[in-house]
Order: structure tokens, then C-alpha cells, then sequence
């Protein structure tokens, strides 16, 4: 069953690859490291130091959980950032069918993690998580899943969660569910 997602996922990414144009320009790229031995993750971070801790606003790009487009919402991250006194950390999260559930999950935990271990540069009192497409369904199933940081035992330590079309209906098969825009092919 995985060389069948795999060549899916192969054929997806290859189909996708043209067409993308991403050429993210962050202020820094930071490693930070994984709960997995010897393994990082990427981000990169948008927004200057400040002498005082910042709010923090976590990013997880759309992917399927399968297409590589880390650095894709570059200018979303920016605008924040600029516009705002917030720090934007855009995450480049492990993806399926070579990680499986929960990888990805794990390294938005991990990132969190890290943020409330800089008490001298982000602000824990406020974070934020948001994401397009699977990235905000990782943002959603963070904040109200994860036994780290609230779910059903606790109160959120998230001051805001922000889901840019984040898949959330899953319990419908898709061919049941309405087409927002029936022209879009790759939308359906």
C-alpha cells in the first residue's frame, strides 16, 4: 500500500512542481529541533527583534499533507509580520505517505514547544496558530486535540487560531459534499 501512495504522491508532486513559484524571503531560517533524535525542523521567520518578547503567529502552509509547498504562503507570513508587532514562524512539517500520522502533528507540537521555551523572544501568553488548506487543519487539531497544550483537560494556551479553508469535515465522503466552484477542476 505505501509504493501506491508513494507513486500518487510522486505523480502529484510532479504534476504540482511547474507550477509552483516559491521564493519565500524570511528574515531568518531557523532549525529547531524534533522530539526524533538528530532531526530538525525547518521554519522560516518572519518579523525583527525586538527588546521585548513578541507575540508569536505559527504557520502551517497547505500541502495535502503530501505537496512540498513549504514557503508557499511567504507573502501571507510577511504581511503579518510587517503589519503587525507579531513574530511569524512558517513551519515546514513532515509529509505523507513517507511520514505518517501523527509526523506532522508532532512537529507542530514540537514548534510550540520551542516558541514557550524563548520566554526572551516570544511572548507564551500569545500565540497564535494559523494555516491554509491542511496547514489549518493541523493549526485546528493542535489547539483542540493536543494533551500538550489545553485539548479537553485544560484550558488553550492559544490566544487565536486562524483556518484559511482547513478541511474539517472529514465524516463526509467528498463526492457528497457541495462544490464551492464547480469550473475548478482541481478544487473539486
Amino acid at each position: 500500500q505505501y509504493a501506491y501512495h508513494k507513486s500518487v504522491a510522486t505523480f502529484l508532486r510532479a504534476l504540482v512542481r511547474p507550477r509552483l513559484h516559491i521564493h519565500p524571503k524570511p528574515d531568518d531560517t531557523v532549525f529547531v529541533p524534533s522530539r526524533d533524535e538528530g532531526r530538525t525542523i525547518k521554519t522560516n521567520v518572519y518579523g525583527t527583534a525586538e527588546d521585548k518578547p513578541t507575540p508569536v503567529l505559527i504557520n502551517f502552509c497547505g500541502s495535502g499533507f503530501v505537496l512540498r509547498t513549504f514557503g508557499n504562503d511567504d507573502e501571507f507570513c510577511r504581511y503579518v509580520a510587517d503589519k503587525t508587532d507579531y513574530t511569524v514562524i512558517d513551519v515546514q512539517y513532515r509529509l505523507a505517505p513517507e511520514n505518517i500520522f501523527p509526523a506532522a502533528f508532532n512537529d507542530a507540537e514540537d514548534i510550540v514547544k520551542w516558541v514557550q521555551s524563548q520566554p526572551d523572544r516570544f511572548d507564551a501568553s500569545c500565540i497564535s496558530l494559523s494555516g491554509f488548506s491542511a496547514g489549518a487543519n493541523i493549526a485546528l487539531a493542535v489547539a483542540s486535540s493536543s494533551k500538550l497544550f489545553g485539548g479537553e483537560e485544560q484550558k488553550s494556551i492559544f490566544n487565536t487560531v486562524v483556518s484559511i479553508y482547513g478541511p474539517t469535515d472529514m465524516a463526509l465522503p467528498t463526492p457528497e459534499k457541495p462544490l464551492a466552484d464547480p469550473s475548478n477542476w482541481i478544487m473539486r
